[in-house]
C-alpha cells in the first residue's frame, strides 16, 4: 500500500500502468456529488465504508458517531440535506 499513497498526484497512476505494460489512452479529472436527505442517511452511508468498521466495533461506537457527525456538519445545507463533492482523477488504460 505505501506505493500506492502518491495514486492521486498527476502522473502517478499513468505512470505505474505504463511501468506495467499498459498504454494509457485517456487521463482526467471528474467530480461527484453525493446527497442524503437527513442526518440518519448520512451517518449509514460514511459509516458503511471499510475504513470505518473498526472504529464501530467497540463498545463506544456511539462516540465515532458523534465526531463524524460533528466533521460533517459543514456539508448540511439550510434544508438539512448532507452534500459531500469529491474530485476524482482517473486513468484509463489498456494492455497493448
Amino acid at each position: 500500500m505505501r506505493q500506492l499513497n502518491d495514486i492521486g498526484a498527476p502522473g502517478v497512476a499513468a505512470g505505474m500502468l505504463a511501468d506495467a505494460g499498459f498504454d494509457v489512452v485517456e487521463e482526467g479529472v471528474r467530480v461527484s456529488v453525493v446527497e442524503w436527505p437527513d442526518a440518519d442517511l448520512a451517518w449509514r452511508a460514511v459509516s458503511s465504508v471499510g475504513p470505518a468498521v473498526p472504529a464501530l466495533a467497540g463498545d463506544e461506537a456511539h462516540l465515532a458517531r458523534d465526531e463524524v457527525m460533528r466533521a460533517i456538519e459543514g456539508w448540511r445545507d439550510a434544508r438539512g440535506i448532507y452534500r459531500s463533492r469529491s474530485d476524482h482523477r482517473f486513468v484509463i488504460a489498456r494492455k497493448a
